[in-house]
């Protein structure tokens, strides 16, 4: 933990320790103030509470034996989790109201492996693709989220990553191989539904992008990994 509104802020680290704690990888704060993070690892899914005086004391730990080589993880609007399985190119969840059996889903070897998460404000959730470059989507609320998957490609996509939506009700993501931010607008079809922006040095090797803090104002900010610097773009209001 960190503290980084403290004058020194490398001075409030702490650190905790369990177990139980290897390989820890993605993490994501639900509603309820509980701190989820995948455990590579450990081959499981854990969550702290980080408002307790001891946080390991409230240590979660979930595993099953369809984990595998967790990355990234998201929480949707029902609270439920979900994260990628980088070594079996397929999807996992659970609920933590009802933790019966991990939901696992995939893999889609038509549709690509998944990457990062993006959450639409109808609840939906998408998802970038590699190997096959797309963006998967399916609703997480839905009894069997897998027959809601669907699939979208552009003959200009190579390797999208990082993904959010944008004030326009769009989906933005970076494309690292191609140097580009690309835009998928879902109400679209065929290649109407696609824009892509920018070039080296402005874009190079772009890996994430997130809202800055006021996602109001329209910007997306992202990382240029290839250029070593950070860059901004403007989104206008639908």
């Amino acid at each position: 933990a960190i503290d980084p509104m403290a004058a020194d802020p490398a001075a409030t680290i702490t650190t905790y320790a369990h177990p139980d704690l290897r390989g820890p990888v993605a993490m994501k704060s639900a509603a309820d103030g509980r701190l989820w993070f995948s455990l590579r690892g450990s081959g499981a899914i854990g969550s702290i509470d980080p408002r307790d005086a001891e946080p390991m004391r409230t240590l979660r730990i979930h595993r099953s034996d369809t984990i595998a080589a967790l990355s990234a993880l998201f929480i949707d609007s029902g609270q439920r989790v979900w994260w990628v399985n980088a070594g079996t190119s397929t999807i996992g969840g659970l609920d933590p109201a009802d933790p019966g059996p991990l939901v696992a889903m995939g893999p889609w070897p038509e549709f690509g492996a998944p990457r990062a998460w993006a959450m639409g404000a109808d609840g939906r959730l998408w998802v970038t693709t590699q190997e096959r470059p797309g963006l998967m989507t399916f609703d997480p609320a839905a009894p069997d989220a897998a027959a809601t998957v669907d699939w979208f490609t552009g003959s200009r996509l190579r390797t999208p990553d990082g993904v959010w939506f944008g004030i326009d009700g769009a989906v933005w993501f970076v494309d690292t191989a191609a140097d580009a931010i690309g835009r998928f607008a879902p109400s679209a079809t065929g290649s109407q539904a696609w824009s892509f922006f920018g070039e080296p040095p402005e874009v190079e090797g772009p890996f994430d992008i997130k809202p800055g803090a006021d996602p109001d104002d329209g910007r997306l900010w992202f990382t240029n990994e290839g250029g070593d610097s950070i860059g901004c773009i403007q989104v206008a209001r639908r």
